[in-house]
């Protein structure tokens, strides 16, 4: 039998509290959430790509947070390549009145995702073609992975990769 080797990394203290504090409440997770609204044409595998370069970039979205044996929080665990599945949602061909009645619902469920500890990335993102020229992206991640703050910085970082043409 072959052994698993990993390298793996203390929580920080907030982190720990984080995890304490949904340890308690396991149908809560602690979440940062954002949704734009995107208004012009979008390339997807672009914008894929932008989200690639972010994550390539910041340890902490590569980050895992695994409950080992015997031990009583989860590690970190780093990885070294790690890519964002966008799920895509498209209810364009729906009517106006119809879309404006499944957008907020379709938000809500995305906004509510389940974020495993142990999944990779912490980081989900999904995007609504609203329209042909109307999109709203909705991310997710962990609170122990990124705080409002850090979250907002990582958005502008992606927009300037997409922009820029950096990929």
């Amino acid at each position: 039998m072959s052994e698993i080797q990993m390298e793996t990394f203390r929580l920080s203290p907030l982190q720990r509290r984080l995890c304490t504090l949904q340890c308690f409440d396991l149908h809560s997770s602690y979440r940062t959430c954002c949704t734009i609204r995107i208004e012009g044409p979008l390339d997807i595998e672009r914008l894929q790509m932008a989200f690639g370069k972010v994550i390539e970039r910041h340890e902490i979205l590569r980050t895992t947070f695994p409950h080992l044996p015997g031990l009583s929080l989860p590690v970190q665990v780093i990885t070294e390549e790690c890519s964002l599945p966008l799920s895509v949602y498209d209810i364009s061909f729906f009517s106006s009145s119809e879309r404006e009645r499944i957008l907020p619902k379709l938000l809500s469920d995305l906004q509510s995702l389940s974020l495993y500890l142990d999944d990779k990335p912490l980081l989900h993102a999904s995007l609504i073609i609203d329209s042909k020229n109307v999109n709203v992206l909705t991310l997710l991640v962990s609170a122990l992975s990124a705080d409002r703050v850090s979250f907002q910085l990582l958005m502008k970082e992606a927009s300037q990769f997409y922009s820029l043409n950096l990929l």
